[in-house]
Protein backbone atom coordinates (compact mmCIF):
# COMPACT_ATOMS: atom_id res chain seq x y z
CA UNK A 1 0.00 0.00 0.00
CA UNK A 2 1.30 3.69 -1.68
CA UNK A 3 0.15 6.51 -0.03
CA UNK A 4 0.42 9.09 -2.75
CA UNK A 5 0.88 12.94 -2.95
CA UNK A 6 -0.28 14.55 -5.82
CA UNK A 7 -2.76 12.16 -7.14
CA UNK A 8 -6.05 14.75 -8.20
CA UNK A 9 -7.58 12.69 -10.93
CA UNK A 10 -8.64 9.40 -12.67
CA UNK A 11 -5.95 10.09 -14.71
CA UNK A 12 -3.58 10.90 -12.27
CA UNK A 13 -4.43 6.98 -10.58
CA UNK A 14 -4.71 5.48 -14.02
CA UNK A 15 -1.28 6.80 -15.00
CA UNK A 16 0.14 5.03 -11.85
CA UNK A 17 -1.65 1.81 -12.62
CA UNK A 18 -0.40 1.82 -16.06
CA UNK A 19 2.87 2.36 -14.96
CA UNK A 20 3.18 -0.45 -12.39
CA UNK A 21 0.92 -2.92 -14.56
CA UNK A 22 3.61 -2.19 -17.28
CA UNK A 23 6.28 -3.99 -15.17
CA UNK A 24 4.48 -7.10 -14.28
CA UNK A 25 3.19 -5.64 -11.86
CA UNK A 26 -1.06 -5.32 -10.88
CA UNK A 27 -1.59 -2.09 -9.00
CA UNK A 28 -5.07 -0.54 -8.24
CA UNK A 29 -4.58 3.47 -7.51
CA UNK A 30 -7.36 5.56 -5.99
CA UNK A 31 -7.21 9.75 -6.85
CA UNK A 32 -9.74 10.32 -3.83
CA UNK A 33 -8.20 8.59 -1.09
CA UNK A 34 -4.23 9.61 -2.63
CA UNK A 35 -3.64 5.10 -2.04
CA UNK A 36 -2.14 3.00 -4.46
CA UNK A 37 -2.04 -0.90 -3.98
CA UNK A 38 0.36 -3.19 -5.59
CA UNK A 39 -0.01 -6.38 -6.28
CA UNK A 40 2.49 -9.14 -7.47
CA UNK A 41 4.05 -12.88 -6.99
CA UNK A 42 7.29 -11.91 -6.22
CA UNK A 43 8.45 -9.11 -3.75
CA UNK A 44 8.64 -5.74 -5.25
CA UNK A 45 11.76 -3.57 -3.92
CA UNK A 46 10.78 -0.20 -2.24
CA UNK A 47 13.55 1.27 -4.99
CA UNK A 48 11.05 0.41 -7.69
CA UNK A 49 7.73 1.63 -6.22
CA UNK A 50 9.69 4.96 -5.00
CA UNK A 51 11.58 5.49 -8.56
CA UNK A 52 8.30 4.42 -10.20
CA UNK A 53 6.20 7.14 -8.67
CA UNK A 54 8.32 10.19 -8.11
CA UNK A 55 9.16 9.43 -12.25
CA UNK A 56 5.87 10.00 -12.62
CA UNK A 57 5.83 13.28 -10.83
CA UNK A 58 4.22 12.29 -7.77
CA UNK A 59 5.02 12.65 -3.87
CA UNK A 60 5.80 9.09 -1.98
CA UNK A 61 4.07 10.08 1.68
CA UNK A 62 3.88 6.40 3.17
CA UNK A 63 4.68 3.05 1.95
CA UNK A 64 3.19 0.53 3.95
CA UNK A 65 4.62 -3.16 3.45
CA UNK A 66 2.10 -6.31 3.51
CA UNK A 67 2.65 -9.52 2.82
CA UNK A 68 -0.08 -12.29 2.08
Amino acid sequence: TVHIGGMSCKNCAAKIEQSFNGQGIYARADHKSGIAEIYSETPVSEFVVRSTVVGLGYDIERIDKNAL
